[in-house]
C-alpha cells in the first residue's frame, strides 16, 4: 500500500509461477511490477519508497507481519 495513492495484490510461493527467481530454494522473489491494482489504484511501482506498507500472510505459518518501505516494523 502506498499511502494517499494505491494499494495492489499479489500472492507468490517459493518455487511457484510468480516467483521471480523460479526456484525451491527458501527464497521468495517477486516483482513489484506485476503485482495487481485494486480497484481505483493506479498500475503497481517498480520500486517502494519508505512510505510503503505491506501487509505479509504466511498461510502456511499462520503468520502476518507488517512491513514499511522493506524494512521490518
Amino acid at each position: 500500500m502506498r499511502p494517499a495513492v494505491g494499494a495492489w495484490t499479489i500472492r507468490v510461493a517459493d518455487g511457484g509461477p510468480d516467483d521471480a527467481d523460479g526456484k525451491t530454494d527458501g527464497q521468495t522473489v517477486l516483482l513489484l511490477d506485476s503485482a495487481v491494482a485494486l480497484e481505483g489504484s493506479p498500475p503497481a511501482p517498480a520500486k517502494l519508497l519508505e512510505a510503503d506498507l505491506w501487509f505479509v500472510i504466511d498461510p502456511a505459518r499462520q503468520e502476518v507481519s507488517i512491513q514499511k518501505g522493506g524494512v521490518a516494523q
